[in-house]
């Protein structure tokens, strides 16, 4: 949706994903939609009054977030859903 802002968090040096996936993520920085930040780690998310207001970073800088997504591995484990 227009207005949204996304930041994509990562421990690694670079993205693992397949070449056609990497193209969109690369098309969605390039249009200023998505942010990616290398080699962090979100630490500590945060909340006030039941919602969520901030992850903070390995780095120790807190970004302003309402929503969070979580993935580990490459391949998504979809049984626990």
């Amino acid at each position: 949706r227009k207005g949204n802002n996304v930041t994509l968090v990562t421990r690694s040096n670079r993205l693992h994903a397949p070449a056609q996936m990497l193209k969109a993520v690369d098309d969605f920085v390039k249009k200023g939609s998505l942010k990616i930040l290398y080699n962090l780690e979100a630490t500590e998310l945060l909340g006030k009054n039941g919602k969520l207001t901030g992850a903070r970073l390995s780095n120790g800088i807190t970004l302003p977030i309402d929503h969070v997504a979580v993935g580990m591995g490459r391949v998504p484990n979809t049984k626990l859903f």
